[in-house]
């Protein structure tokens, strides 16, 4: 039987058929990390920095806990980063700076990030994100706070580690919002202590917290802080390691409802599997 080639015009239309496929495909967002009872969530991340005097004295920590800088070159009162885990995690920072050979302004920073989902059976939930903020700066220095939510990707070990958008933000600043350094996508006003956020449940997500202080003078004392907890009717919130909550408590449909995902096949990681 004699063949016919297709037509030129018929032959570039399938290409760019297939070449619009791939590209869809290259930038459709990753299906969900999927987490199910027992499983083990990625440890919590943190940063805590101090770079005075334009960064000529500099000194950091990328362990969760306190890095204090105080009665070092640059300090000239309490200068401390904290990261804390624990049933409300949270960060705190604080710097007085001092001029050090003629030189002033810098920066002070704590950022902690760690992973939460909520168990229960499959949908979509409202749960209560309440968080709190604290800001100070007599004088006319910088200070931000910033809080996000958003499904994990697979940066583990990263800030940042945010697949795609986010469910929730909020920032704060004073005095030249936003700060040197600072980053949001929203308008920066004081924290509203409690949002409802749709949760799809079994889902990993990532939250970050942030302080992000800027001493433009010499000598006065600049703080900020972020704390966020979370709270549900039914369900169960599941952290990082170190992170725990008692305001939720596991309901007795629990047992049942992970020997119903058992029995699905669903028990793990569906999509990519993390190291306990």
């Amino acid at each position: 039987m004699q063949q016919h080639p297709l037509p030129e015009r018929t032959f570039i239309g399938l290409l760019g058929a297939v070449a619009a496929l791939c590209i869809a495909a290259a930038f459709s967002p990753a299906e969900a990390v999927t987490v199910s009872p027992g499983d083990v969530l990625p440890g919590a991340v943190s940063d805590e920095y101090f770079g005075l005097n334009f960064a000529i004295n500099i000194e950091t920590s990328s362990t969760v806990g306190t890095l204090n800088y105080g009665g070092k070159p640059g300090c000239g009162g309490p200068c401390v980063a904290t990261t804390k885990l624990g049933a409300s995690p949270s960060v705190f920072a604080t710097v007085n700076e001092v001029e050090f050979e003629h030189t002033g302004g810098g920066q002070a920073r704590a950022r902690l990030g760690y992973y939460v989902a909520y168990l229960n059976t499959p949908g979509t939930y409202d749960v209560n994100l309440h968080a709190i903020d604290s800001l100070s700066a007599p004088d006319t220095s910088f200070v931000s706070t910033h809080l996000a939510i958003g499904k994990a990707g697979t940066n583990f070990g990263s800030l940042s580690n945010f697949d795609g958008d986010l469910t929730f933000e909020e920032a704060d600043c004073v005095n030249g919002c936003p700060a040197p350094g600072f980053v949001s996508t929203i308008t920066p006003a004081p924290f509203v202590p409690d949002h409802l956020l749709s949760l799809e449940a079994n889902t990993l997500y990532f939250l970050e917290m942030d302080v992000l202080l800027n001493p433009q003078t010499f000598g006065t004392q600049l703080t900020g802080k972020v704390d966020p907890t979370f709270s549900a009717a039914g369900g169960q919130f599941v952290f990082s390691p170190g992170v725990f909550s008692a305001v939720t408590p596991i309901p007795a449909a629990l047992p049942l409802f992970a020997s119903a995902l058992g029995g699905l096949g669903l028990v793990g990681w569906r999509r990519r599997k993390l190291a306990a």
